[in-house]
C-alpha cells in the first residue's frame, strides 16, 4: 500500500465521536462488523465506486469475516493516525452508513473524504454532506480537502489517480 504517513500529529486531539442535529458519527470499531456488514451487503450497488469509479469495493462476494478484517485495519489505521473511519447514526442510534477521512494523492489535496449513506437514508445525504464538510473543514488541521464524487468530479482527478484509489482501495 506505500508509505503511511500521520495524517494529524500526535498533538492533535482525534474525535472519536461527534454529535450533531439528528445524526452522529463515532469512531468504527470492529465491534461494529455485524451492523456494518449488514448494511454493506444490504447496499453493494449504491456503494460500489464510492472510491472511484475504478474501485470494486465492496464486491457481493465479500463476507462477514472480510468486514471484520476491513474494520480491524480502519481500527489500527485510526490508532496510528493514518486515516480515520467513522458510523453514522440517526439519533435513535440506527445504523446510516459511513464516513472515512483518508490520505489524498491528489497532489492539490491533504486528504479526501468519503461518505455513503444506506439507501433508506439517502434523503440525508446532502445534509450530512454539507454538516460533515463543514465540520472538517472547522475542526481538523486540514488545508485542503476534497470530497470526491460530490465537490470534485472523479473525471477532474487524473487518470492516474483514479488508478491509484483503484488499487489502493481494494479489500
Amino acid at each position: 500500500m506505500g508509505t503511511y504517513k500521520k495524517l494529524v500529529p500526535d498533538s492533535f486531539d482525534i474525535f472519536s465521536e461527534a454529535e450533531f442535529n439528528n445524526f452522529s458519527i463515532n469512531r468504527l470499531l470492529p465491534q461494529d462488523a455485524l451492523e456494518d456488514y449488514s448494511a454493506i451487503i444490504s447496499n453493494l450497488n449504491k456503494i460500489n465506486g464510492l472510491f472511484g469509479p475504478k474501485n470494486s469495493w465492496p464486491q457481493s462476494s465479500l463476507s462477514l469475516s472480510d468486514n471484520i478484517s476491513d474494520l480491524e485495519w480502519h481500527y489500527i489505521e485510526f490508532q496510528e493516525r493514518y486515516s480515520f473511519a467513522y458510523v453514522i447514526k440517526n439519533s435513535c442510534k440506527k445504523y446510516m452508513g459511513c464516513f472515512y477521512i483518508y490520505p489524498s494523492y491528489d497532489p492539490h489535496f491533504e486528504v479526501m473524504c468519503f461518505i455513503w449513506l444506506c439507501r433508506e437514508e439517502s434523503i440525508f445525504d446532502d445534509i450530512i454532506f454539507k454538516t460533515l464538510k463543514k465540520w472538517v473543514i472547522s475542526n481538523w488541521p486540514f488545508k485542503s480537502i476534497a470530497f470526491p464524487g460530490r465537490d470534485i468530479s472523479w473525471i477532474e482527478l487524473s487518470e492516474n489517480l483514479i488508478d491509484i484509489y483503484a488499487d489502493y482501495y481494494i479489500f
